[in-house]
């Protein structure tokens, strides 16, 4: 699905099962374009960035040690170790904004038998890698660069490559425009349908975003659409950061929302 770093081979396929089992939505070429990357960074290749602003990229490449625990990460997701993932965090890595953190917090929801947490971490591992203001790193990515809105609890990242936005609320609607790793707000009004976001497009148009006619976002009136659901991801979904704390690496901190 998405470009990562340079893991194992057999983890690097692992994850790439493991990601597609949690988003079944992804479209084949996205799962082979992943693969390709793979082969590419552990030939030596950097991997190819995907069009988008916003698409995964990995900028803790030359952070040092950061590409090695990566790599632990990574392996420890894809074959779901839980023993591998906590000897990666700190004993006091914090879980949530109520006051859960610690290790055995963190095997508990691991251990939740419907895999929830799992499923997010695969999904973060597609995700990309930036550094962050403190020294340390961020996954995903998109979470520590500046975006183009107001109110994150109501915006998202588009997560794929021309997905379609709908006219309305389902895939036999007319398409009005196709996003690539872009952003996208909550509009007013509209039907509600499940499976379906009615979202803003202004500022994904803005970076770049396209309209099947070619044509220009109106001015006077704002350009809705309906997104699925299952290609959005909030911008206060799951973020993962990790720091060296005497000289090894750390996940700090796992949480989503604020």
């Amino acid at each position: 699905m998405r470009a990562r770093w340079a893991p194992a081979p057999w983890a690097a396929a692992a994850m790439i099962v493991l990601a597609g089992c949690s988003q079944s939505h992804a479209p084949s070429e996205e799962v082979e374009q992943a693969a390709e990357d793979v082969v590419r960074a552990v030939e030596g290749e950097p991997a190819q960035p995907k069009a988008g602003q916003f698409a995964p990229r990995n900028d803790c490449a030359e952070m040092p040690g950061a590409a090695g625990f990566l790599r632990e990460l990574n392996e420890a997701i894809a074959a779901r170790d839980a023993d591998a993932l906590i000897a990666l965090a700190a004993d006091d890595i914090k879980l949530d904004f109520g006051g859960g953190s610690g290790t055995a917090e963190f095997r508990r929801l691991l251990g939740e038998t419907d895999g929830a947490l799992w499923a997010e971490l695969a999904e973060l591992a597609d995700l990309g890698c930036a550094t962050n203001s403190q020294g340390g790193i961020t996954l995903p990515w998109f979470f520590e660069q500046q975006l183009p809105v107001a109110d994150p609890f109501s915006s998202f990242i588009v997560a794929g490559q021309n997905v379609p936005v709908y006219e309305a609320p389902g895939s036999d609607a007319p398409t009005i425009a196709r996003l690539s790793w872009d952003v996208v707000e909550l509009a007013q009004g509209g039907p509600e349908v499940e499976g379906y976001r009615h979202v803003r497009l202004g500022p994904a148009l803005a970076q770049g975003g396209e309209l099947p006619t070619g044509g220009e976002l109106p001015r006077e009136e704002e350009l809705t659409g309906y997104v699925a659901e299952d290609a959005l991801r909030s911008m206060v979904d799951y973020r993962l950061i990790a720091a060296s704390r005497n000289g090894r690496w750390r996940i700090i901190s796992l949480v989503s929302g604020d």
